[in-house]
């Protein structure tokens, strides 16, 4: 196994699954989609808690371990995401889940250009980037930037995307649980709830 895989065995360990109440947000976001990416796919949880059985979801990693798990829900393949190419035909996907990878990538704008490549036209677009918060970012020795609400909104805009919303996004003790993780944007506009919960930015996007 390579050293790189090997050294972020630890590192699946502790970052876990996704919150499902975040997964379903998601899928709920993009509606009906057939045929769905997964950018960043780590354990394939979207494909796992895919609403419609017959949908296809499609998942890239960097990290073996991560292909490996997520193969088991998913149909995923190695890529080098830094690299900003994907294996895809043009307009293949009606939608693509970008959770928690532009922030790991040198040129995030190559991968969007890929995102936006394969989509098919009015096809939409979720990402999830951490706040511009030190803690935020820098929890994640693999992290290499932080978003602000603008620059997420400006980087989707620039790379040919129609914004439909950015919103903060949060693990606020209890809303998971009693499936209140749509009312958590809600609860960050509260002053100072957003610098003690806030985590990350979540920003729908429409193929413009």
């Amino acid at each position: 196994m390579e050293r790189d895989a090997l050294r972020k065995e630890n590192y699946y360990v502790r970052a876990g699954t996704l919150d499902p109440g975040l997964v379903r947000r998601y899928w709920r976001l993009v509606g009906p989609a057939p045929r769905v990416l997964d950018v960043g796919c780590g354990q394939g949880c979207f494909g796992r808690l895919k609403p419609d059985a017959a949908a296809e979801v499609f998942g890239v990693d960097f990290d073996p371990i991560a292909v490996e798990t997520a193969g088991r829900y998913e149909t995923a393949s190695r890529v080098d995401l830094d690299a900003g190419v994907l294996p895809f035909p043009d307009a293949m996907f009606d939608a693509a889940f970008a959770k928690d990878v532009l922030e790991h990538l040198a040129k995030p704008w190559m991968m969007l250009a890929e995102i936006r490549r394969v989509l098919k036209p009015a096809g939409l677009v979720i990402v999830s980037v951490p706040m511009e918060y030190p803690a935020r970012v820098w929890s994640d020795y693999t992290h290499v930037r932080g978003f602000t609400r603008e620059a997420v909104a400006n980087l989707l805009a620039d790379g040919g995307f129609r914004v439909l919303h950015v919103v903060p996004m949060g693990g606020i003790p209890m809303f998971g649980r009693l499936g209140w993780i749509d009312l958590v944007p809600v609860a960050l506009r509260v002053p100072g709830m957003r610098r003690v919960f806030g985590a990350s930015w979540e920003a729908l996007a429409r193929r413009g």
